[in-house]
């Protein structure tokens, strides 16, 4: 009886040890859930503010010599738009002097940088939490303007050939609406 009695009590012990072991690593895996976040915020500070190491540089006078022109134009008129210039991992596009593209609100803010240009930076940043991409290889962009107006927009990381042709085809688009009002 008590052989029967000693293997309950270790059947017990057993029991209470997977318990804990089952909670533990649910802990565990909360914290590293946390600490992915925490990561993902510094490494995008850190992109802000660190500086540009060496290979970069070289990297970035590589590409300007693979810097391709494109004409952005109206479809149905002809009339010149924009004129982009796409390196592997930066497009610039800069407006034609005499359209007037307000930055803060209207077509280019509620379309182009809300469902396009966020759309994919949050892809993006989705990507890098699921360990898929590197914090650096994440879409960035600047708007450039002047007196409100868009100048330009520098777009960093667009990473492929569908995701340029969203962006030519979007921001033409935006453009055309804009000259048709």
């Amino acid at each position: 009886m008590s052989e029967q009695y000693y293997d309950e009590e270790y059947i017990k012990e057993l029991a209470d040890i997977k318990k804990y072991i089952e909670r533990r690593i649910s802990e565990l895996e909360n914290e590293i859930r946390l600490l992915k976040a925490c990561m993902k915020i510094i490494d995008e500070k850190l992109s802000k503010i660190s500086f540009r190491p060496a290979i970069e540089m070289v990297k970035e006078k590589e590409e300007v010599r693979k810097r391709e022109r494109i004409e952005i134009r109206h479809r149905q008129t002809g009339r010149l738009l924009a004129i982009a210039e796409k390196t592997p991992n930066k497009l610039r596009i800069t407006i034609v002097r005499g359209i007037r593209v307000p930055i803060t609100r209207g077509i280019f803010q509620s379309f182009f940088i809300r469902k396009i240009l966020e759309k994919m930076k949050e892809e993006d940043e989705n990507a890098v939490y699921e360990g898929k991409l590197a914090p650096t290889e994440v879409l960035k962009y600047d708007i450039i303007d002047e007196n409100g107006y868009l100048k330009e927009i520098i777009i960093y990381n667009y990473r492929s050939k569908d995701r340029l042709k969203e962006i030519i085809s979007s921001i033409r688009w935006t453009l055309e609406r804009i000259q048709e009002k």
